[in-house]
């Protein structure tokens, strides 16, 4: 009997033993996950998967960190963009170290934040969470969830954005945004011009 005791004794303690173990390596399996998450959002600008679910478009962009989001996205946005005479590598560099210098730019990030805002709430531009969970093909891309409504945010922010640049750049007018005495009234206009012309 007592030799039966003490085995069950042993195999107690060898079971709180795993269970332990495994209670350490979930532990640290979630301080890797909520790591990465917030490395997301310091490196890339947007919010955790947690954060976006019942979400608007609109909603979202409230959330991003407008600055990295662009930053990561602007070429997707100036792969959009049509030009009817034929752009040196020359100037499409400019027009980069150009839109670049925009984004870090407090005044027309509020100006930007504004526009991409009605677009994206009178466009058809909703979070399909559902589509993300079941899109096998999306997910193996993307590699996680929270990737796959991470490139629908992305693909969103630089459609809109490409409209953004595309009405800026009229008559080479991003230049006009570079020039300290001109870049009040610019962005004055930028803004009212979009609203008026009813660009989208």
């Amino acid at each position: 009997a007592a030799r039966a005791r003490a085995a069950r004794a042993r195999a107690a303690a060898s079971v709180a033993r795993r269970g332990q173990q495994a209670l350490r390596e979930l532990r640290h399996a979630l301080a890797t996950l909520l790591r990465g998450q917030r490395r997301v959002r310091e490196v890339h600008g947007l919010p955790e998967a947690e954060a976006l679910i019942g979400k608007t478009m609109t909603d979202i962009l409230g959330a991003l960190d407008l600055q990295k989001v662009l930053k990561r996205g602007f070429r997707q946005s100036l792969a959009r963009l049509a030009y009817r005479h034929e752009r040196t590598n020359t100037l499409l560099r400019e027009q980069i170290r150009s839109i670049l210098r925009f984004c870090d730019d407090p005044e027309f990030l509020e100006v930007a934040r504004g526009m991409l805002g009605r677009m994206l709430a009178e466009g058809d531009y909703g979070l399909d969470v559902a589509a993300a969970a079941e899109e096998g093909g999306a997910l193996y891309l993307a590699g996680t969830f929270q990737a796959a409504l991470h490139a629908q945010i992305l693909h969103a922010v630089s459609s809109t954005f490409a409209l953004v640049l595309l009405h800026m750049d009229r008559n080479a007018g991003l230049t006009l945004l570079l020039r300290p005495e001109t870049k009040a009234i610019y962005l004055y206009l930028l803004d009212r011009s979009f609203r008026d012309m009813d660009i989208y």
